[in-house]
């Protein structure tokens, strides 16, 4: 067998839809980076809490152990080697081996799959330090996460340099980590839900971070009775088209990685209307009052935070509003936005354009409430002020962002 017929992917009996460039092949290039790179094994072959034996690759591959249900230590836990996810991989239709591991994984880098993006060192110490100031300086939050962030995104001159596509790759290198740092944050939550016996709802925004986000969703065990919801409604009648990030797709895309499927939630409305009579006479439709009443309980919420401007703004790049609502929302004194829902500087919602979804009366009723209410904003210096609003204005509990952001937020509290 010669190389060419491993690189076209028909190495040891393999069907044809493995072959280079297809989706089959896109997709198992994806889950060999995705192993290699992300998931960790159990150095040992015994569990280090209950002692037991556990024979298999795949009972290792975890975070926990499926035995006990005892959580595993990081220094407990060690990379897979390429031999690892090969194994992992294998079906009776594809049986690779390292090398070929070792090549689905370059391809990947090739074809932007994967990307991989090298920060200088940072002191733990300093992070942690980052997490306690904002604790110490808004006591509204219940906990926090920081991570590394870039010097060059809190700088105007170097931002002027990058163009809408440049920006993108700068950004990820904060905006990923965050996000599995944020997704690591609500797999905790739910974990702890379900072993207290709750079949808890996770409610969850749109738009690339909380695409990010979700992405990262995934769970070493499946988990059946998470209900998965959307934040607002339907963001357009087209939401295959590629970057659309609706909150819809994105609910059934997490529901799917936590094979809850059967649990998850639509909600069948658009998600802005643009007069309040609208607005009141679609949320007293059953099928839309049936998703707003359970997202309204629900016990962990995830978004992200924009400033309201009309110049940057994704809802008026995708025509969900017009440059003219933005105007008038900011007019009524609004800074910032949640899923589209409208604040000014106290975190007060403000008229003018008008969301069907979990509203932020409720949302502050669940932090008052002590549900997790989790938020991601990093990377981009003009979302500070709208995050800190936010924050003051009880709309947010739990924060995930990057230590320049964090050092900004206390500095300007």
């Amino acid at each position: 067998m010669d190389d060419s017929s491993l690189k076209s992917g028909r190495s040891r009996g393999r069907p044809s839809q493995y072959e280079e460039g297809g989706p089959a092949r896109r997709e198992i290039m994806f889950m060999a980076a995705r192993l290699y790179y992300e998931s960790r094994k159990l150095k040992r072959m015994e569990c280090p809490a209950c002692r037991r034996f556990l024979p298999t690759l795949r009972e290792r591959v975890a975070r926990r152990c499926p035995l006990c249900r005892a959580d595993w230590a990081v220094t407990e836990l060690t990379r897979l080697t390429q031999e690892d996810v090969a194994a992992l991989l294998e079906s009776p239709t594809f049986a690779p081996s390292r090398s070929e591991i070792q090549r689905l994984i370059g391809e990947a880098q090739d074809d932007g799959i994967l990307q991989i993006h090298v920060l200088r060192a940072q002191e733990d110490h300093e992070l942690a330090d980052c997490r306690d100031e904002l604790l110490s300086v808004f006591p509204g939050l219940l906990e926090a996460r920081v991570v590394k962030g870039r010097e060059d995104l809190f700088d105007l001159d170097a931002l002027k340099a990058h163009t809408a596509e440049s920006i993108r790759p700068v950004r990820n290198a904060v905006l990923v980590p965050a996000a599995r740092a944020a997704a690591e944050l609500i797999l905790g939550i739910l974990h702890k839900h379900l072993e207290e016996g709750k079949e808890p709802t996770l409610c969850i925004s749109w738009g690339y971070v909380v695409h990010l986000i979700a992405d990262a969703l995934r769970p070493a065990e499946a988990m059946p009775a998470v209900t998965v919801a959307p934040f607002v409604g339907a963001l357009t009648a087209h939401p295959f088209e590629a970057n659309v990030y609706d909150s819809n797709l994105l609910a059934q895309q997490v529901s799917e990685q936590f094979h809850s499927e059967e649990r998850a939630l639509w909600l069948a409305s658009p998600a802005f209307v643009r007069h309040e009579g609208e607005r009141d006479s679609l949320t007293k439709c059953i099928l839309v009052q049936e998703v707003l009443e359970q997202i309204r309980k629900a016990h962990v919420v995830t978004f992200s935070i924009a400033p309201a401007d009309e110049d940057n703004s994704t809802l008026v790049e995708r025509g969900l509003l017009k440059r003219e609502d933005v105007l008038l929302v900011k007019r009524n004194g609004a800074i910032g936005e949640i899923a589209g829902h409208f604040f000014d500087q106290n975190g007060r919602p403000v008229s003018g354009v008008y969301p069907i979804g979990l509203g932020l009366d409720p949302l502050r009723d669940l932090v008052s409430n002590r549900r997790a209410v989790v938020t991601l904003v990093a990377a981009d210096r003009r979302r500070v002020e709208p995050l800190r609003a936010a924050i003051r204005g009880g709309l947010v509990n739990i924060l995930v962002t990057d230590h320049l952001t964090a050092k900004t937020l206390v500095t300007q509290a």
